[in-house]
């Protein structure tokens, strides 16, 4: 309601009606039920040897299986993230007007 024509009153109730909420919660699958397949240098035979986990220095090198095993660490975040991410063309339009 405008009151002198100069000011409108506004309460606290109903600025939280018009906001949405910012974020849900991802419920996060834990970490030991994780595996990727990785072929591994060993030194001590001259071979490569198959390891399901990767090693500290593909960790901090960001080899390969470090970044597959990261990856389905966190696939359900992304695939939840990428499907949050995009809005229709009426909420769009309602927010900026074109």
């Amino acid at each position: 309601e405008a009151s002198g024509g100069a000011f409108a009153s506004v309460t606290q109730a109903s600025m939280r009606q018009s906001f949405q909420p910012v974020a849900e919660v991802v419920a996060m699958r834990p970490t030991a039920d994780v595996t990727v397949q990785g072929r591994v240098f060993n030194r001590e035979t001259g071979g490569a040897e198959t390891t399901l986990k990767p090693t500290r220095t593909q960790k901090s090198k960001h080899q390969i299986n470090h970044l597959a095993f990261q990856y389905q660490q966190q696939a359900s975040e992304l695939e939840h993230r990428g499907r949050k991410g995009t809005k229709s063309k009426a909420e769009t339009y309602g927010r900026y007007g074109w």
